[in-house]
């Protein structure tokens, strides 16, 4: 059973793709997840690909900035102040009217600002790479981590596409399906019949190419790296009929839009597939306007777009709460951790564009994630950005940004991109100075958010936490045990 169709990495970025990532079930070595499990612990990872603007979400700026002729807003033909956000520790962020829908969720989800990706490339795929693995031009990513046990039968299911720039070393086991192409390998709510076909258990070409995998194995003596290679192949073809009894027992309805996903991705965990899903929220709310907004064009219309995005966040939340997570008494959200990310954000503007004809650029250096569900801390706003105050004009000179530090003007010469704060790990607050230089344990990055995530899944090996990069040492990024649950 052998699935085509591989995904282009500039197809990801522009969202262009209907199909799935192509990855043989023979060769992706599936585990088995124990039935009866004490205690389930899942990821669903939300991914809005393309650079998401955060000054239209949960990192606003006052329209002091936009008069100043500093900050872009296509979102409103006349715009509104935006609000401030507090958290009970006294941090705080403005946010724009469209994250209205998701203020009576935050008691399950705390925002992450200024979080920095990859400080010296601003392309997607790096960015992405970075995101995923903790290198701009790939390596190990965390979701096989979150499987170590290898309970589930593949380390991650992608539901739309797998953001996959360079494949991941570690990426064999991850799967990537079109929704349609996942029920088609399942049941009907109404039928037991299976859609797959002869079964591989029984198939004599299954039994045919174990049998010589085995051999190959054997031959050398276990030690070459044909032998191994051999050996993981032995893995996935006995694994195989499992998988394909998990994948028949998916049994879908005539849900659509974002509960048809949901309803797929509790299925997924619910039946040992994988601990993890990944979903292209843009595909699954079923709009299609680019937000990689290099043109005033894209910029407008993308700013519309985060409207229906965040709906369907809010969506999302609801689900995991009023859904009961099979077999348990427990709901779909005490399970569940979440993670909402995209590979950047956003420029302030655009350099030689009036502001009103201004599209937007990439911007490594902030970034914002929201992490909740199982094993975090909700209604916590952790981290910021500069650029966020203003000195007044003074004679002949035009109003112009406060307290930044030389580290951001050395990345930053244009002082276009908003970038975070310098951070203390321990007490999850921002720290008052101005660096001369940047040197990324000072600031809150991505190393450490993935190490959070991984230790809110109670791994302990430390190879599986990511160090900083440029770390030479290889020392791992500290967790933000604060964000976590005691």
């Amino acid at each position: 059973m052998i699935f085509t169709n591989p995904l282009n990495r500039r197809q990801w970025i522009q969202r262009l793709t209907s199909g799935f990532t192509g990855m043989s079930v023979l060769n992706s070595a599936p585990r088995l997840m124990a039935q009866g499990q004490q205690d389930p612990h899942f990821l669903l990872l939300l991914v809005i690909p393309g650079g998401v603007d955060t000054t239209y979400l949960f990192d606003a700026r006052p329209l002091s900035h936009t008069a100043a002729g500093l900050q872009t807003n296509h979102l409103d033909k006349n715009p509104v102040e935006p609000t401030q956000w507090r958290d009970s520790r006294g941090n705080s962020t403005l946010v724009s009217r469209l994250v209205s829908d998701l203020e009576k969720y935050r008691p399950y989800f705390s925002i992450l600002n200024g979080v920095v990706m990859a400080d010296n490339f601003d392309g997607h795929e790096q960015n992405i790479n970075f995101m995923l693995t903790g290198n701009a031009f790939g390596g190990d990513w965390f979701a096989p981590f979150l499987n170590a046990d290898g309970r589930a039968s593949v380390d991650a299911l992608g539901l739309g596409n797998l953001p996959f720039a360079d494949r991941p070393t570690n990426g064999a086991r991850s799967l990537g399906f079109s929704l349609e192409s996942l029920k088609s390998l399942g049941g009907s709510k109404t039928s037991n019949e299976s859609k797959v076909g002869e079964s591989i258990e029984k198939s004599l070409i299954h039994r045919f190419a174990t049998e010589r995998a085995q051999a190959l194995a054997e031959a050398g003596g276990g030690g070459g790296l044909l032998s191994i290679g051999s050996k993981e192949m032995v893995r996935g073809l006995q694994a195989s009929p499992q998988l394909e009894k998990r994948l028949q027992s998916l049994k879908f309805g005539s849900f659509k839009g974002i509960p048809e996903y949901m309803d797929a991705a509790h299925q997924v965990f619910a039946n040992g597939l994988s601990r993890t899903v990944l979903i292209d929220l843009p595909k699954a709310t079923g709009i299609n306007v680019e937000i990689d907004a290099h043109s005033v064009g894209i910029a407008q219309q993308s700013a519309a777009a985060y409207t229906p995005l965040m709906k369907a966040l809010a969506e999302i939340f609801e689900f995991l709460i009023e859904t009961p997570f099979r077999g348990t008494k427990q709901s779909l959200m005490d399970v569940t951790s979440i993670m909402l990310t995209s590979e950047f954000t956003r420029t302030t503007r655009q350099i030689g564009s009036k502001l009103a004809e201004s599209g937007t650029d990439h911007n490594p250096l902030s970034n914002t994630v929201l992490l909740g569900g199982k094993g975090f801390q909700g209604n916590l706003i952790v981290g910021q950005t500069d650029l966020a105050q203003l000195t007044p004009a003074a004679k002949g000179q035009p109003v112009s940004y406060s307290s930044v530090s030389k580290a951001h003007r050395s990345l930053d010469p244009e002082m276009i991109k908003k970038m975070g704060r310098p951070f203390d790990h321990k007490s999850l607050k921002v720290i008052e100075t101005l660096p001369e230089v940047f040197q990324r344990q000072q600031y809150l990055t991505m190393e450490h958010v993935v190490n959070t995530l991984v230790k809110a899944f109670g791994v302990t090996d430390k190879a599986s936490y990511r160090p900083l990069a440029g770390d030479r040492a290889l020392t791992p990024a500290m967790p933000l045990d604060r964000l976590l649950k005691t």
